[in-house]
């Protein structure tokens, strides 16, 4: 989940970290600064590649007259995956962004193409989300923009501002051209010493040499005291050209926005709202309002105020996506104040007013790029921040290029057959353009609209980064790249060098940095020249160099194949691979919010939990707390019981609240808005308010047992003994059923995809987003909650056949470990892909992704159905007949605790380690001992 950290420096700066799969990142950026001026440098920052500018011609399916590049028809930008060129490594695609991820002293830059139909850029914007640089501090980037009129490039920065707008009429007017022959404005963004960043998007504004008007002044500026500053607000200058405001402000009463000692700061995204820093004493402020062509009004009328003691309010704000259709379901978060407004869509009007969950659903229900706002503030009103997230909502999918080249690497000459193929994931039948760049430079080549080019031929030795690109009918395209090492022609007999790769790490979540080591290699005849390197084992060279050690950025789950290329001087080649298993980073609401702690039940927490333990308190419930408790989204443990109540516990032990439902309440789940879901035997399913009043209650007519299910959007699913999975919409009503014929007593899981998996006593059933069925396997004997792996597999325990079931996401069988006795209840999976297991004969089985049984540990006490809990150390946390066991990931005990205490179910792990599970009439907390 992305997570902005609101730091009181001189310029309010938030630190991001978005973890997703696919449409997600990990962010540090400065937001709502009224600090936007940038310095201009002479040359680029070094990187010998960017000392000229681009040769630039037509491509083959450009006119002389043409509009700007979309990414749909409501649009006037280029997502930031649409770069025209890279450097080899450290740039791949983030969703609709490009992620640059540069490592050690090394540049990374990307260049856009962006076609002005003839006018030159007024205002250049650029909306880039900083992630932390390798040190754990903020990133920063540079921006630059081709001036045709000096060949050079014109560097902007470094800026360490996620909305950054650059006016460039002042150049153009002293003669600067902007514009390449063919009628391109470029644009550079460059990240260099360990810097990371997502680039959202580039945007051009045109500029106009025959407009000399002036915009409106802006009226109705006031400027309220907060803590170590003023929060200014006006009203919005109604222009359609309009840049942005300029910000004059000084500790004396001016006139002249010129006068000595008067401070300009440029505000050029667009909004009417900022805070700026100050410190004690008087400061009188004027604001200006500037179009794109370089306009600018008078200056408004005077306002002046002194700050209040004390520092701005430190909050952090996120989001759980970076793009995605219209109308796609994304969270709004912030925390660390009393209370929250909310902009959902960015407009500028703040529509949900005195939040204090701070959560709020973002309305996505246009396209473009939209940047939904936050002002919080403290207890006293006093303290307050300001921030917004940025991320791009599409009207259409994009068509999805791919392309191979065979041989991929040779000797030149070298002839090979280019494939390329296309495929979209809204239209069947649609007819697609296509081009190639065989050079790699961007520029597409004329008369290549063919899926296939036979017996093409490389003649000069390096690494080529071919491009392939297609169209679909709506002027929606995706470019993918195939890469070709040509070698230097053969000279006599060679014996190939022998690879060698080692990793930093085996697995790790999205976002992981992986050191990739081939130092070892050799060559028995001569030396190696070159190393190439293919990150996700698909057969195509991502990046290539003379150096034997390289780091990337893996930000995609999956398990991947990482391969190391070496060649010597006469072009003879060796390669060796190595593992590396990448696990989705979900967006959950608390450190436990559900029975699996996330929507695929792995059982896995991302804290650490106790390493040696002690019994911290225990809370009393008036029967059997056999549910397995979460934790909400204020930290509260939340558990049912057989005496029909629903509880909320602090985490000193205290009592928040507890309710009656009327018979034995299940295991609950946790809505990204706080919202509690708990069913019942009394066969309904609750929603409840996180203060615990009832928000409204479903009726299925079937026992409810099964822990819910809070899929990404809201949608709450679960089983029932009247053998129906319900799919509810957030208000309570039916989205839809679907009849699996068989009880249903387990949590569900949700796939990527959005496919819900259910078991029921004899069969596995995959049931799409709409509530349709995909496929059922067969297998098992009695019930239990799926789990699932980061490469999609479905793992469930047959029970009473004694199986361990690997499914594939298409339904056929990957394999099944017969243990040859009982498996008691679900299953586990560790970061590293080991799913852990209890069985009969008081036994936690660790067996391998392959479907190998690694270890078995046999325990002090019987295993009782209480699920596998799995810390962020790898530690496995299994509740028993009579207390808490902890195995190390090797299988060696770590610690038993007897508590002579019948325990029951998952246990959960909160943010400060602690460990929750419910037993006879008690809910204990397990705690690390404190040694004095």
């Amino acid at each position: 989940m992305a997570r902005y950290i609101l730091l009181p420096l001189s310029i309010s700066i938030f630190i991001l970290f978005l973890n997703a799969c696919a449409g997600s990142s990990d962010i540090s950026l400065t937001a709502e600064t009224v600090d936007n001026d940038s310095t201009i440098t002479e040359q680029a920052p070094p990187n010998t590649a960017l000392q000229t500018l681009p040769v630039d011609r037509l491509q083959p399916w450009e006119t002389e007259n043409r509009s700007g590049s979309l990414i749909s028809v409501d649009s006037d930008f280029t997502a930031g995956r649409d770069y025209f060129s890279s450097t080899p490594s450290g740039v791949s695609k983030n969703g609709e962004a490009a992620r640059l991820a540069s490592s050690g002293t090394d540049s990374v830059y990307a260049i856009w193409r962006i076609p002005l139909n003839g006018s030159q850029p007024g205002t250049v914007s650029a909306d880039v989300n900083l992630l932390a640089n390798e040190g754990g501090g903020s990133s920063s980037f540079y921006l630059a923009v081709s001036n045709y009129a000096t060949g050079r490039w014109e560097w902007h920065g470094p800026f360490t501002d996620s909305h950054v707008r650059i006016s460039l009429a002042q150049q153009i007017a002293n003669g600067g051209m902007f514009l390449s022959s063919a009628q391109n404005t470029f644009v550079c963004i460059l990240t260099s010493r360990g810097g990371s960043l997502d680039v959202v998007d580039i945007g051009l504004d045109a500029y106009d040499m025959a407009d000399s008007t002036a915009p409106q002044v802006p009226t109705g500026l006031t400027a309220t005291p907060v803590q170590g500053g003023l929060e200014l607000r006006w009203l919005a200058v109604d222009n359609v050209d309009l840049a942005g405001y300029r910000i004059y402000h000084s500790g004396h009463s001016f006139v002249n926005p010129a006068s000595v000692g008067v401070q300009r700061q440029d505000m050029l995204e667009g909004s009417t709202r900022c805070l700026l820093p100050a410190g004690a004493g008087a400061r009188f402020v004027r604001i200006s309002a500037l179009d794109h062509s370089g306009n600018e009004s008078a200056a408004s009328e005077l306002v002046s105020a002194s700050p209040l003691p004390g520092t701005p309010l430190e909050i952090k704000v996120g989001t759980d996506l970076i793009s995605g259709l219209r109308n796609v379901p994304a969270m709004l978060s912030a925390s660390g104040a009393s209370e929250y407004d909310f902009d959902t869509n960015g407009d500028g009007v703040f529509d949900v007013t005195g939040n204090t969950s701070g959560k709020v659903q973002i309305d996505t229900s246009t396209t473009g790029v939209i940047r939904p706002r936050v002002r919080a503030r403290d207890a006293s009103g006093t303290a307050i921040a300001l921030g917004s997230v940025s991320l791009i909502i599409s009207g259409n999918t994009r068509p999805v290029a791919h392309a191979t080249i065979n041989p991929q690497t040779g000797p030149a000459p070298l002839t090979c057959t280019l494939l390329g193929w296309a495929s979209d994931e809204e239209e069947n039948g649609v007819d697609f353009t296509y081009a190639w760049d065989f050079d790699g430079d961007g520029l597409f080549e004329d008369d290549t609209n063919e899926l296939v080019i036979f017996d093409h031929v490389f003649s000069i030795p390096g690494f080529i980064n071919v491009g392939f690109r297609v169209e679909d009918s709506e002027g929606l395209y995706d470019i993918a790249n195939a890469t070709v090492y040509v070698t230097q022609p053969l000279a006599g007999p060679n014996d190939s060098p022998i690879a060698d790769l080692l990793l930093s790490a085996t697995h790790g979540d999205e976002g992981m940095l992986v050191n990739l080591d081939a130092s070892g290699s050799a060559d028995p005849d001569g030396t190696i020249e070159e190393y190439l390197w293919d990150f996700n084992g698909d057969g195509a060279w991502d990046s290539f160099g003379s150096s034997s050690r390289i780091s990337h950025h893996f930000n995609d789950c999956g398990v991947f194949a990482v391969t190391v290329g070496v060649v010597d001087e006469r072009g003879g080649m060796g390669m060796a691979t190595a593992s590396l298993r990448v696990n989705e980073t979900f967006s959950l609401p608390s450190a436990w919010p559900g029975y699996g702690q996330n929507n695929r039940n792995t059982g896995r927490s991302q804290f650490t939990g106790p390493q040696s333990t002690v019994v911290a308190w225990t809370f009393p419930a008036g029967d059997s707390a056999f549910s397995s408790p979460v934790i909400g989204i204020d930290g509260s443990i939340i558990f049912g019981s057989y005496d029909g109540k629903l509880y909320s516990v602090n985490n000193d032990g205290a009592e928040l609240w507890s309710i009656s439902l009327g018979a034995s309440v299940s295991s609950a789940a946790i809505g990204h808005d706080g919202t509690i879901y708990a069913g019942c035997l009394d066969d309904q399913l609750y929603a409840l308010y996180p203060e615990g009043g009832i928000k409204w209650s479903y009726f299925t007519g079937g026992d409810i047992s099964a822990p819910p299910c809070v899929g990404p959007d809201g949608t709450i699913y679960f089983g029932s003994s009247s053998n129906f999975l319900y799919a509810l919409n957030p208000d309570g009503t039916l989205k839809w059923s679907y009849d699996c014929g068989e009880i249903l007593i387990d949590a569900p899981a949700l796939g990527r995809d959005g496919t819900v998996y259910v078991k029921t006593t004899t069969t596995l059933h995959a049931v799409n987003p709409d509530g349709s069925l995909q496929w059922t396997f067969l297998g098992g004997l009695l019930g239990c909650s799926p789990s699932i792996g980061s490469d999609g597999t479905i793992y469930f325990s047959g029970y009473l056949d004694n199986k361990l079931y690997a499914i594939n996401p298409d339904g056929s069988l990957q394999w099944a470990y017969d243990n040859g006795d009982d498996l008691y209840g679900s299953t586990g999976i560790a970061a590293d892909g080991t799913i852990y297991v209890t069985a009969k004969e008081n036994k936690l089985l660790a067996i391998s992704p392959d479907g190998n049984l690694d270890w078995d540990f046999t325990t002090a006490s019987n295993i009782l159905p209480g699920d596998p809990v799995i810390g962020a150390d790898g530690v496995i946390y299994c509740t028993l007949m009579g207390g808490l066991l902890a195995v190390n990931p090797d299988g060696s005990q770590k610690f038993y605790r007897n508590q002579g205490h019948l325990f029951f179910n998952r246990a959960a792990i909160a943010a400060d380690g602690t460990l929750f599970c419910g037993g006879q009439n008690f809910l204990f907390a397990f705690r690390n001992v404190v040694t004095l």
